[in-house]
């Protein structure tokens, strides 16, 4: 399993999303020590950065909404 791991729910707008809160509970009961969070942004180089970093676990857990204006 991997430990450490990080989760990311990527777009915008997200900020009323319960994705977060949601996906920690999870993984804190699963007590791996995994952290999920929010990052509101349309910036697609911040979004390439999280998604190279080993500890992203996977685009299975990396969400991205990007509602068109």
């Amino acid at each position: 399993t991997l430990q450490n791991g990080v989760g990311v729910l990527f777009g915008d707008p997200i900020k009323h999303s319960f994705s977060p809160f949601l996906h920690q509970t999870v993984l804190d009961a699963l007590g791996q020590g995994w952290k999920f969070s929010l990052l509101e942004s349309r910036d697609i180089d911040a979004f390439l950065e999280i998604l190279r970093d080993p500890r992203c676990y996977g685009l299975i857990h990396l969400h991205v909404m990007l509602l068109a204006d």
